[in-house]
């Protein structure tokens, strides 16, 4: 019964993770442009606290999109470059 389950488990889990990939994918990239247009003033003060949120946001982000694609994430916890 164990295997049964475990193999259901793997093999659902592709079809999860396809299915997931264009939502993270989109997620991270909103995340990573309210974070920019927030540090930019886009929306009036923007409190140190808000923007560690943000950013913590948008690691997690990256976390869940660096998931669906298979890969790693490592990069997801260096600071990633940011556009201006």
């Amino acid at each position: 019964m164990t295997r049964i389950a475990l193999s259901a488990l793997v093999l659902t889990s592709g079809c999860v993770a396809t299915s997931l990939r264009a939502p993270a994918q989109d997620h991270h990239v909103q995340v990573a442009t309210i974070e920019v247009r927030c540090n930019r003033g886009d929306y009036g003060l923007c409190m140190p606290e808000l923007k560690a949120d943000l950013k913590d946001m948008r690691e997690q982000a990256c976390l869940l999109e660096a998931i669906t694609v298979g890969e790693d994430g490592d990069d997801c916890v260096k600071d990633e470059e940011l556009p201006k």
